[in-house]
């Protein structure tokens, strides 16, 4: 008996047509970005350090907030929604 399931070839081809695929996607995403100049690039850093410093400063606020005693002081929660902001 012979198995009758795929054949190399047909596999070939179906993996040449998956990559072709493949190639005009990222072909495509790579022409809609635009070239970005030095001076946006180093607004995005600094965007991102702002992120990365205040984001863990608004978690480490809202966690001292609910383990400390109940007091009528918003202090703490409103600085934590700015730094999430």
């Amino acid at each position: 008996m012979m198995y009758a399931g795929p054949s190399n070839r047909d596999l070939a081809t179906i993996q040449s047509h998956m990559l072709d695929g493949v190639n005009t996607s990222v072909f495509f995403l790579a022409q809609a970005v635009a070239p970005v100049s030095r001076s946006e690039l180093r607004w995005e850093f600094a965007n991102t350090a702002a992120a990365v410093t205040l984001f863990p400063a608004a978690l480490a606020a809202i966690a001292l907030f609910s383990f400390r005693r109940r007091t009528h002081d918003l202090t703490l929660i409103y600085f934590s929604l700015f730094c999430i902001l």
